[in-house]
């Protein structure tokens, strides 16, 4: 072993062009896995921290009446690493030139300070450590500059109350609501926290300090379980609550603030145990872990081919070896060394490489996508990811070494010898297949040959004869080489593979993103939260500003309606009617056969309303009535239930019940067991519609839609009991012209703003969120362009390394044919020819099977080549193309300048490559 040592590390130095060209492969491929390994981590890490930033580091969410010694099961439990508490609201009454009536004060333990995000709100101050301290929402101290940081006070405590009844604090204001004293509370301002709520909520949100030593009784409070082992979440949750003795809903789920923090979950790779896995729920897994393979793949198939040809190139001398003792082991071991030798330096580079790679590209994605991000991207380096990666390219470096190793293995000393002198590359794949390989290529160049001489003694027909032996002589090379040419022309296959790939699946998404939008009628979203009815005077200005081409606002609530399977339509029926829905997917409710549905109840705009019922040949003035309620009534069912990503037929509906006109509907305003309402009313059908008005609001969830005008709409509202009550949320939509939408959004921002808080409504703009895309999208071409500039380097350099290598080891090839009469010329159309084939052959692998997986993925999200065509990045995939064939032309024209230079003897007499 130490002869074949020595003799390798002798190879290595002798072969400096092969050694350094595989060395530059092996560091290419591994600074790529290692930097997808980096960024995989740094992505990951970024978006749990992200999550348990702003909504903390719990798994699990508990609520109810809890006493102290049911708390104490949770704590003890062995898989409960800590538990966070949350007391109930108290409401401490503020005086009357206050901005709103009230603080709504809600406790927390140490555990819930340290854990949970609100920690991160805190804008000045400190966090409250002791009973008695609090922080205040910084609208607080905005409305009422009479309070300062350090002021204490005592504040009437109690209870808001309505018509003799408790009402939740946190909750909507009431009319006709009014305050309890039940005592006094003396509190310390502390801090002040970015918080917000809106103010249809008559206080200012605050937070102290609970002391769990003082919790006595049964409390109110909401509890969040962190484990030890995050996987245990599922599976410990439920055994959780059914000893805290919380209770089940008519959906089969916990109630009282039972909940999972799905997305840290998630993002540990933690998923519900009944979850069904959509291609949607792990595409982005699907795409990474296809591209991590390609890359793996086209790794080992480069270093596979480098090394077979420097395997090849030394098979005289292993056979010599063979020949004086050496065993097939110590010859695989030969190589396999030269593989170790050359992989380690450039694997341990690609560390480095592979990390400040990843730096550079993150630090323009973040300097490019700018305010978008939640927080900036830090790339952090963790020893354990980049040995990983660095394991998965030596890995990988010695399957693909393996290969070649194995061939040399089985070969005779005196088919070693042979196979050198032939020159012949790719031959030990096996006996049978490279010897009916061997005989057709040396058949092909033997008739080339014969042929070459026949052309020299006809001298008249030079020119004519040279065309049509070069051409065979091409295909003939290009046969007997191309497991040689394998490296490069895969290398090159697979970086256009990934260029086309990024740059199409780009534009898709940008189609689906122009299709989503084409299928909204309106292109600005305004939702004000209002405490009482919509003032006339800002709705009619809101939507009379210049530039609106059509508006619409309507307000709508939630109710139920007990369905019977008889009332099911025909066509509801050919699809299996109610009992074959999945009823907890569409939150519906079967009992005695009756099928509790919901109901959405609309009011519109009078204009819209009118113009509504005139389209479908009803008279508008039967609808004002408030002495009884009459609707336009649609029932609405998803035509396509499972589309995805496609907003056009996701709004397509059909009508599941026979609805009539005179019919009376029963509604209720319990649309859950566990609401303290038994309100029910009778609302007749004056038309029966097929289709929703215009209001770009779809509900086709199996549920009756009843579109009313405004004011009757605040009729029914007013007889709702008090957890209907007060929700007046009036929605605003207008469409624009394009260049008008910043105009008419910053007009309408202007408008709210002048008259409410700017908590109480929210705008989306259809030009805003393009106009962020776009950076977004800048910054992520930014990404793609980086990882095609190191895809390109891999590919140039493999090709560069197959055609050098190939080319130069055919040099005594070349010698012969410029013995038997083959002009220069002749020399350059034949290396023209053959570099065409490679040049061409990855744009054929490659552009078919980017075709078909995009074909694949266009068919999931119903898109259709016709639609998409026009969206193709043609100028990207073209500019593309013309790379990697201009690579392969300039790798062609260096090395067919060495080989025009050569003299004959030169050439025969060069042995190393």
């Amino acid at each position: 072993m130490r002869v074949l040592f020595s003799y390798t590390l002798q190879s290595i130095r002798k072969n400096r062009r092969t050694s350094l060209s595989i060395m530059a492969s092996v560091l290419l491929a591994s600074t790529l896995l290692c930097a997808m390994c980096t960024f995989a981590y740094t992505e990951l890490n970024w978006r749990i921290e992200i999550e348990e930033y702003g909504s903390g580091a719990w798994h699990g969410e508990l609520g109810g009446e809890i006493c102290a010694e049911q708390l104490s099961v949770a704590d003890h439990h062995l898989a409960v690493e800590a538990t966070m508490i949350k007391g109930p609201f108290t409401c401490l009454a503020l005086s009357e030139d206050s901005g709103l009536p009230y603080l709504l004060l809600r406790d927390a333990d140490e555990n819930y300070w340290t854990y949970m995000g609100e920690k991160n709100l805190i804008l000045e101050g400190r966090l409250p450590k002791r009973p008695g301290e609090i922080v205040v929402s910084k609208s607080f101290f905005e409305q009422n500059p009479h309070y300062r940081l350090g002021d204490t006070v005592t504040l009437p405590a109690g209870d808001r109350v309505r018509d003799g009844e408790r009402l939740d604090a946190a909750k909507t204001r009431q009319e006709g609501e009014t305050f309890d004293e039940t005592g006094e509370a003396t509190v310390t301002l502390v801090g002040s926290m970015d918080i917000t709520t809106n103010t249809t909520i008559p206080g200012y949100y605050a937070m102290g300090y609970l002391d769990r030593a003082a919790l006595a009784g049964t409390e109110d409070l909401v509890v969040y379980v962190k484990f030890r082992d995050i996987r245990d979440t599922y599976r410990v949750m439920p055994q959780l609550a059914d000893t805290l003795g919380i209770e089940k809903d008519e959906y089969g789920d916990y109630r009282n603030h039972f909940e999972y923090h799905t997305m840290l979950l998630a993002l540990h790779f933690v998923f519900p145990p009944d979850m069904r896995v959509t291609l949607k729920d792990i595409g982005v897994l699907l795409v990474y872990g296809a591209i991590l393979l390609l890359v793996m793949g086209a790794f080992a198939v480069i270093i596979c081919s480098a090394f077979s040809v420097s395997a090849a190139a030394r098979m005289r001398q292993l056979g010599m070896f063979r020949s004086v003792g050496a065993t097939p082991g110590q010859i695989g071991a030969a190589i396999l060394m030269e593989g170790v030798m050359l992989s380690a330096l450039p694997i341990a580079a690609a560390i480095g490489a592979g990390h400040w790679f990843t730096v550079v590209i993150m630090r323009g994605y973040t300097e490019l996508a700018g305010g978008l991000l939640y927080a900036p991207v830090t790339v952090r380096f963790s020893l354990p990811v980049a040995l990983l990666s660095a394991a998965a390219s030596f890995l990988t470096v010695l399957l693909a070494v393996a290969g070649p190793a194995r061939k040399a293995m089985k070969l005779s000393p005196l088919e070693a010898i042979r196979m050198q002198e032939t020159g012949a590359a790719g031959r030990g794949r096996g006996r049978r297949r490279g010897v009916r390989g061997g005989r057709h290529t040396r058949a092909a160049k033997n008739e080339g040959t014969t042929r070459c001489r026949r052309g020299v003694r006809e001298k008249n027909h030079v020119r004519g004869w040279q065309s049509g032996c070069v051409a065979e002589l091409a295909r003939a090379s290009y046969r007997a080489n191309r497991s040689a040419f394998r490296a490069g022309v895969l290398s090159l296959t697979f970086c256009l593979m990934l260029l086309i790939g990024f740059f199409t699946l780009m534009r898709l998404n940008d189609y689906l993103s122009a299709r989503n939008r084409s299928a909204d009628s309106y292109n600005i979203y305004t939702r004000l939260s209002l405490a009482a009815e919509a003032d006339p005077k800002l709705i009619s200005a809101l939507t009379s500003i210049p530039g609106e081409e059509k508006s619409v606002s309507y307000c709508v609530t939630r109710l139920a309606y007990q369905a019977a399977q008889k009332e099911e339509s025909e066509e509801f029926k050919e699809r299996g009617g109610f009992a074959g829905l999945d009823l907890n997917r569409w939150a519906i409710i079967n009992r005695d056969g009756k099928y509790r549905i919901r109901v959405y109840l609309y009011g519109m705009q009078e204009a819209c309303f009118d113009e509504y019922c005139r389209g479908l040949g009803a008279d508008p003035k039967e609808f004002y009535r408030t002495d009884r309620v009459m609707a336009v009534a649609q029932s609405a069912a998803p035509l396509y239930p499972d589309v995805v990503n496609n907003v056009q037929k996701s709004g397509l509906s059909y009508s599941h019940l026979n609805l009539s006109v005179g019919q009376e509907l029963m509604i209720q305003e319990k649309t859950e067991d566990d609401m303290k309402t038994d309100v029910v009313f009778s609302v007749e059908i004056g038309a029966v519609a097929q289709n929703a008005p215009d209001l770009n609001d779809v509900r086709n969830n199996y549920t009756i839609c009843l579109y009313v005008p405004l004011p009757v709409y605040y009729s029914v509202l007013e007889n709702l009991a008090g957890e209907k009550a007060g929700s007046y949320y009036m929605t605003v939509k207008v469409k624009t012209a394009p260049e008008d939408d910043l105009f008419v959004t910053e007009q309408i921002r202007s408008l709210c703003g002048s008259v409410m808080a700017a908590e109480d409504f929210l705008i989306i703009s259809a030009a805003e969120e393009i106009r962020d895309n776009a950076a977004s999208s800048r910054a992520m071409e930014m990404v793609i362009h980086a990882i095609g500039l190191l895809l390109g380097g891999i590919g140039i350099s493999n090709t560069f390394s197959a055609v050098t290598h190939t080319l130069l080891r055919r040099r005594r090839e070349f010698a012969m044919l410029r013995s038997v009469g083959m002009d220069s010329d002749g020399i350059g159309r034949l290396l023209t020819l053959e570099g065409i084939r490679m040049a061409v052959t990855p744009v054929l692998l490659s552009v078919p099977a980017v075709a078909v997986l995009l074909g694949i993925l266009m068919h999931i999200v119903d898109v259709s080549w016709l639609e998409f065509l026009p969206w193709i990045p043609w100028g990207k995939v073209f500019v593309s193309i013309a790379a990697v064939m201009a690579a392969v032309a300039l790798s062609y024209r260096l090395c067919a300048g060495k080989i025009r230079k050569d003299t004959i003897i030169e050439a025969v007499r060069e042995e190393n490559v």
